[in-house]
């Protein structure tokens, strides 16, 4: 279900989800000249299904010239034992910007964490922009390791292309955040690593490396959504918000850019 209100439409489900086995399908549409910013109501907890299958969220989105999308879902949280993949494909016209937000917390509180596949292919005017992936598990030393996740169970990126954005011009990186200008030179990917939701969300937003890259308008008041659609194809709906702060969810882990959580639908 979507729900609009004065700053964000929300994707909103009733019960928990996704479980192995489900196929999810989000189709986005946004004209020329037209503004979308979409948002969950929660993280969405993977959970294992009856038969050990993988539940699978694919996206698919286009932007016309002079659009603008802005696609910030709440945290994946992949429980014990489950098996969840997001594939994301994203065409952008030329003069067209999107800002993207994606972040994955291993297992719930207590909980080692299941096996998470991501895939991002973001292109601009017909070529391609970004080429992406992430494969982790909570059990697999490899995935934990210095390689890829170093002891971290939180792990986050945030794409913003626009044509007038001014990016570093050379990345920047530490233990825990990177800033990398992309070829074309009107992107910026950040990449996070963290041991929870909320310290994950903060390096996102305000990550610490020289020169910082512009900050992320995320407090927009009006929206122009003339032209702009989201179409949940298939789904299950997301997890509900009494989870524990350690995971992320809820009205107790406010989010560092003040968003204020739906309640009560």
């Amino acid at each position: 279900m979507l729900r609009r209100t004065l700053e964000a439409v929300y994707l909103v489900s009733a019960a928990g989800g996704p479980l192995g086995g489900d196929r999810l399908e989000l189709r986005i549409s946004v004209a020329s000249g037209a503004m979308l910013r979409l948002r969950t109501v929660a993280a969405s907890v993977a959970q294992p299904g009856l038969d050990g299958g993988e539940s699978v969220l694919t996206i698919r989105a286009t932007v016309e010239s002079g659009g603008r999308l802005e696609y910030l879902p709440e945290p994946v949280v992949v429980a014990d034992n489950a098996r969840h993949a997001t594939d994301v494909t994203v065409a952008l016209a030329d003069g067209a910007s999107l800002l993207l937000r994606d972040e994955l917390i291993l297992g719930r509180h207590g909980e080692r964490g299941g096996a998470y596949r991501h895939s991002l292919r973001v292109d601009y005017a017909g070529h391609p922009l970004l080429r992406q992936s992430l494969d982790v598990s909570g059990t697999d030393e490899a995935s934990r390791g210095p390689a890829i996740l170093s002891g971290h169970r939180a792990v986050g990126t945030v794409l913003h292309a626009d044509p007038a954005l001014e990016p570093p011009k050379s990345p920047r990186a530490n233990e825990s955040v990177a800033v990398m200008p992309l070829a074309d030179g009107t992107a910026v990917l950040v990449t996070a690593l963290a041991n929870d939701a909320v310290a994950l969300r903060q390096l996102l937003l305000s990550p610490r490396g020289e020169p910082p890259y512009p900050r992320l308008e995320l407090g927009l008041k009006v929206l122009d959504l003339a032209g702009a659609s989201a179409d949940l194809l298939v789904g299950r709906p997301l997890t509900d918000a009494r989870q524990r702060p350690a995971d992320g969810l809820g009205a107790a882990a406010r989010d560092p850019d003040r968003d204020e959580r739906v309640q009560g639908l």
